[in-house]
């Protein structure tokens, strides 16, 4: 089974077309609001993270593309120092995968879509998190370009 994560997106291409030919303030009040529903869905992923040591929801952070109002949720990447309750003081006589010797954020996988290799239910934080910020960052994008469209609008009448 591999350790990977991966999905297909279709589309990108003229998202960036149409993300590009947006006015300067346009571009400006949609980063604000990407800003608002990132910090939204890392704090509540914040809340619904299960701490056993608090290091898993120390990793949990935003990026924001720097020119295009698109974001996303990191979460396992960065200093996991503990995987696992094992001292290594124990002899263990059949190699066995651990936690520790996986790449970084598949400790995350781990606990957001469980394990039944290893017996460990699934913990969701992350998902749940993006769909209940989803309806509301949904009304932020529209009230920024709505708020756009206005601006355009009365410019335009002035003019």
């Amino acid at each position: 089974m591999s350790d990977f994560v991966s999905a297909v997106v279709s589309g990108i291409p003229q998202v960036r077309r149409s993300l590009a030919l947006l006015n300067t303030g346009t571009r400006t009040r949609c980063i604000k609001a990407v800003d608002e529903s990132l910090a939204e869905a890392k704090a509540d992923a914040l809340a619904r993270v299960p701490r056993l040591t608090g290091e898993l929801a120390a990793t949990i952070r935003t990026t924001r593309a720097p020119d295009y109002p698109t974001g996303y949720l990191e979460v396992g990447y960065g200093t996991l120092k503990r995987r696992s309750r094992s001292t290594g003081k124990r002899r263990v006589k059949h190699r066995v995968p651990t936690l520790a010797n996986t790449m970084p954020g598949v400790y995350a996988m781990v606990v957001e879509f469980g394990d039944s290799r290893r017996n460990k239910p699934a913990e969701p934080f992350i998902v749940p998190a993006i769909e209940e910020t989803r309806p509301h960052h949904e009304a932020r994008i529209a009230a920024a370009l709505i708020g756009a469209a206005s601006a355009a609008e009365s410019g335009g009448a002035a003019a």
